[in-house]
């Protein structure tokens, strides 16, 4: 569970505001979002991601569910922002990377992500983080040797539109 966090998998939402916590293991948040896309300025999302592995078929199916969620969000809602949360229990780079989905949002998405609970990073959905990040996650791995298992990541492009 993240940090101090009730997870409650269904959407609720407050004054404006929709927080979705998506279930990493069986979520069904994409058949009632649709119900809140009058109301909804803001949408807060999170999700909170089980220990990594390397069978990444869970990461493909989250990534095909948030494609869903978000064709949703921006054929039916009109907001002024997001901000998604990743709740990490490593500092895992295939986790991290589902995030990219999040750039298809038509608005102004920020994207945070915790690791045991700490923020590691706050960043504009828009900017150059992913690269950022993958730069400096290639050079730490090249500066501690730690790549001699041959482990290779997986990512998407999604700049492809």
């Amino acid at each position: 569970m993240a940090s101090g966090i009730t997870w409650h998998s269904e959407p609720s939402y407050h004054h404006g505001i929709l927080a979705i916590n998506y279930d990493y293991e069986d979520s069904d948040v994409k058949y009632y979002i649709s119900q809140y896309a009058s109301i909804t300025r803001e949408i807060i999302f999170n999700i909170c991601f089980p220990e990594p592995d390397n069978d990444n078929t869970g990461l493909r199916r989250v990534e095909q569910d948030l494609s869903e969620i978000i064709e949703t969000l921006n054929d039916e809602f009109y907001l002024c922002t997001s901000k998604v949360i990743f709740w990490l229990r490593e500092h895992d780079i295939s986790q991290i990377s589902c995030a990219l989905e999040f750039r298809h949002l038509r608005w102004r998405t920020t994207f945070e992500y915790y690791v045991r609970g700490y923020r590691q990073d706050r960043v504009d959905m828009d900017s150059g983080w992913y690269a950022e990040l993958i730069g400096s996650h290639c050079s730490d791995e090249n500066s501690t040797d730690s790549d001699s298992d041959g482990e290779v990541y997986y990512t998407r492009d999604t700049d492809s539109d």
